[in-house]
């Protein structure tokens, strides 16, 4: 599978889970300028029970949604046509043994170093 195949499936996951949570929360409010890195780490340190919870995984979810579109809409297009199929190819298969290796979840105290 070639890498933008690969990343675009992983959009559509992402999304997938973006659209359960919001069926089971009705409030989608927040700070946009909010960075991704600094929402992760703040959301380590939430339960979802929080009363800010729901809001920052909005934030979130807004954040990624818009980093999607840029991805798919703008950089893509430009990408394949440059390295061709054989070339995404091979970073494809690098991109899927990274992610076998890659954590499921995020180091909070990384996060927050940066």
């Amino acid at each position: 599978m070639d890498a933008i195949t690969l990343l675009k499936n992983d959009h559509k996951n992402v999304s997938r889970l973006f659209r359960e949570f919001e069926k089971a929360h009705e409030q989608h409010a927040g700070n946009r300028s909010s960075l991704v890195d600094q929402m992760l780490a703040e959301l380590a340190d939430l339960s979802p029970d929080d009363e800010r919870y729901d809001a920052k995984v909005s934030v979130l979810i807004e954040m990624v949604r818009h980093h999607v579109e840029e991805e798919e809409q703008e950089l893509f297009p430009t990408v394949r046509e440059a390295l061709g199929r054989k070339r995404l190819g091979e970073i494809g298969d690098q991109l899927e043994s990274a992610k076998k290796k890659a954590p499921r979840t995020p180091d909070p105290r990384r996060l927050a170093r940066t």
